[in-house]
């Protein structure tokens, strides 16, 4: 039924149990036991370790435009110089 009781004979040992067991329960997430399952989900795990014979270029790896900073400079010299930035140029 929906009315547990407590059984008789319960002494202060199973108390201390049921307080360890608990703080167990609270600390877990927080320690580092839990970084034991990233051995099993890591992503790396089943590659091949061959990364010094075969070279793996990125098939979606796009060319990035470059900013320099005298490119930077040049675009945001009035606001640099507002705000008291040193800049290269005068």
């Amino acid at each position: 039924s929906f009315r547990p009781v407590i059984p008789e004979g319960l002494g202060i040992i199973f108390y201390i149990h049921l307080f360890l067991v608990c703080t167990l329960f609270i600390y877990f997430p927080f320690s580092k036991l839990v970084h034991m399952a990233g051995v099993f989900m890591s992503p790396t795990r089943n590659l091949a370790n061959n990364s010094r014979i075969q070279r793996y270029v990125n098939p979606w790896n796009y060319d990035v435009k470059v900013h320099k900073y005298s490119e930077y400079e040049e675009e945001f010299r009035e606001k640099m110089k507002k705000a008291g930035i040193p800049v290269e140029k005068g």
